[in-house]
């Protein structure tokens, strides 16, 4: 397992993708700030960036009937599983930037 820290500058919708990880759990907590993400089952998606087995990630595409959206502020925990795809860092009106904790905890 392992944790980053970060300010992160929030983007518009069409700026960010939809990603998915084979070999960790990714638990997000924004401490500051808000940002919406993203939520669909992977087995849902369609490949358009191929998974990167050194970076752990892959991008997709994901019908907007698959997906359903969070507010992420700091009193909200997102889980995603390797069985989910998902889009974080989007930009919700009057917030620019947060700062945000993503843990990745190993998948055995």
């Amino acid at each position: 397992m392992y944790v980053t820290v970060s300010d992160n500058k929030t983007k518009a919708f069409e700026e960010t993708k939809w990603e998915a990880h084979k070999k960790y759990i990714d638990i997000q907590y924004v401490a500051k700030g808000k940002e919406k993400m993203g939520v669909a089952p992977f087995e849902k998606a369609i490949e358009v960036e191929p998974y990167n087995d050194k970076k752990d990630v892959g991008f997709y595409s994901i019908s907007a009937l698959e997906s359903k959206f969070y507010i992420a502020q700091p009193d909200t925990f997102l889980i995603f599983f390797p069985s989910d795809a998902h889009r974080p860092n989007i930009k919700i009106d009057g917030v620019d930037a947060d700062k945000k904790i993503v843990i990745k905890i190993r998948v055995e």
